[in-house]
């Protein structure tokens, strides 16, 4: 009987000291996955875009150009974030994709930060903080219906691993961070947290302009019901916000005010799936309305409300003005009930806690066997890789695995650094990673007048139906110094290289199994 009794002892110390610091325990388990996510080198999309620039800016320091094409035009993404990225791989003396991967995971951590933050700012106290903070952070994660939207700016599970070099994580954790510390100082803000302010709202405009909507609301509803004297502090908002633009107008490496103007709406149609099977992602939500409502319309929370209001009169128009791209600040319209619904969930827990006791001991049995079932397995496969790169550090051998992208980067010692290659449009969007210009990028570019038609040219280049002299002629025009042939993908590889050889004097410089590399050398 004594054992029993102080086995049961022992059993409620650590359930007690499992719910008491959950938040933290989640946040480690995931931050050992998200490390050793970071070592495996499965990037796709944006990431080659964000790669680039952050390669343009370590190549060319103050005087980049366009990261990917051939061309003095400007690029959204070469903004702040890229920038210092750059800075940060230049003094490591480390390449930006290594960078990157590793930025990553302190975008999570910075996230994971700024949604403390924030939630402390709706609650009583520290210790319900970080039950909010908990099944906040569970249902950002896991609280979708089906499908959720698979794209930078979103947090869900399926899509947060390969997100988290981006600069929208980055911008969503800073905004989080910046509204709970404002939340805050409920006496107002001194001069220089003014200037602070201003500061973080600019970069957000120039990293991540959809974002920084999402900030400007959530500071707005922190004016409106959290700081004394609404008018002034009105006033001061309005006058930040308003230097925050003219100080990113002087940005020198895209033209933020062309951006605000009209040459965004590249973007549009791509963003159009923003508006696609929208009720079936978020059904949970729409059954969990009364309670959400309920929890919000209260004093304490109607800086969700706000939030939820704001960017969903931005989703809705969107949708009606067809600029697809504000559609994405539906992220932030669920994450605001993805903590509401965190709310709920602590309250059902404090209703436990008073009044069903031994129902609180079950569901505290509940919340360890989850943490474990959650993380047994991705953490078992974590530590194993993490074990392997400590082991590989200890030998000098590589660390970061470069399986996907090891034939570019063979192919990176055979290309001088700025030279233009002319290739498929997939071999194209991880080119500009590794130091080459290409003709043709696969996502819409803002300031590119002729971006349709490089992709057109491209796959004439690859047809088989073209003609030797007219690609001869694309490679003039294009002023290329390469051609470089994927064997996988480009199906009649061997007769372009034939009449490159025969029509532009081409040069076998580099052949894998993968590639062929072509140096082009005729009187343009």
């Amino acid at each position: 009987m004594p054992l029993l009794i102080a086995l049961g002892s022992r059993l409620q110390f650590l359930l007690s000291w499992v719910s008491n610091y959950r938040y933290c325990l989640l946040v480690f388990f995931l931050l050992l996955q998200v490390s050793a996510f970071s070592l495996q080198g499965i990037w796709v999309e944006d990431f080659w875009e964000h790669s680039a620039a952050v390669s343009e800016f370590m190549r060319n320091g103050l005087n980049p150009s366009h990261p990917q094409l051939a061309l003095n035009a400007p690029h959204t993404f070469l903004n702040p974030y890229s920038f210092c990225v750059g800075l940060l791989a230049s003094a490591l003396q480390a390449d930006a994709i290594t960078t990157l991967a590793t930025v990553g995971i302190f975008n999570f951590a910075l996230f994971c930060w700024g949604l403390h933050s924030f939630v402390e700012t709706q609650c009583e106290d520290e210790s319900q903080a970080s039950k909010v903070s908990f099944y906040a952070l569970l249902f950002i994660l896991f609280l979708w219906g089906a499908h959720p939207w698979p794209y930078s700016g979103f947090f869900n599970f399926q899509i947060l691993l390969f997100n988290l070099p981006y600069p929208s994580t980055f911008i969503g954790g800073l905004s989080l961070l910046t509204l709970g510390y404002v939340g805050r100082q409920k006496n107002g803000l001194l001069a220089v947290q003014w200037l602070g302010l201003m500061l973080v709202l600019c970069i957000a405009l120039l990293t991540h302009p959809l974002t920084a909507q999402f900030l400007v609301i959530g500071l707005t509803a922190q004016i409106l019901f959290v700081i004394k004297n609404l008018r002034c502090n009105f006033i001061k908002l309005f006058i930040v916000c308003a230097l925050a633009v003219a100080l990113a107008t002087l940005w020198p490496f895209y033209p933020f005010l062309e951006l605000l103007r009209g040459a965004g709406a590249v973007y549009d149609l791509s963003n159009g799936t923003m508006y696609y099977h929208f009720l079936a992602r978020v059904w949970p939500f729409i059954l969990l309305s009364p309670l959400i409502a309920w929890t919000m319309v209260q004093r304490q929370h109607r800086v969700l409300l706000f939030i939820f209001v704001c960017t969903i009169v931005i989703y809705v128009f969107g949708l009606y003005t067809q600029k697809y791209s504000y559609g994405r600040i539906i992220s932030y319209s669920v994450m605001t009930l993805q903590i509401t619904s965190a709310l709920i969930a602590a309250n059902i827990e404090k209703f436990l806690a008073r009044f069903r006791g031994h129902a609180l001991i079950f569901y505290q049995i509940f919340l360890l066997l989850l943490l474990i079932g959650l993380t047994f397995l991705p953490l078992k496969s974590s530590v194993t890789r993490l074990l392997t790169a400590a082991n590989s550090m200890w030998l000098h051998r590589p660390v970061f695995n470069q399986v996907l992208y090891k034939d570019y980067s063979l192919l990176q010692n055979s290309i001088p650094a700025g030279s233009i290659i002319f290739a498929n449009v997939d071999v194209s969007w991880l080119l500009p990673s590794f130091g080459g210009k290409v003709i043709v990028s696969d996502h819409p570019l803002a300031f590119v007048s002729d971006a349709g038609q490089r992709r057109e040219d491209s796959k004439l280049f690859f047809s088989s139906n073209t003609s030797p002299s007219v690609r001869r002629d694309l490679l003039v025009k294009y002023r290329a110094d390469y051609v470089l042939l994927d064997k996988k993908f480009d199906q009649n590889w061997e007769a372009i290289s034939q009449s490159i050889q025969d029509t532009a004097r081409g040069q076998k410089k580099f052949e894998s199994d993968r590639f062929l590399l072509l140096g082009i050398s005729m009187s343009n």
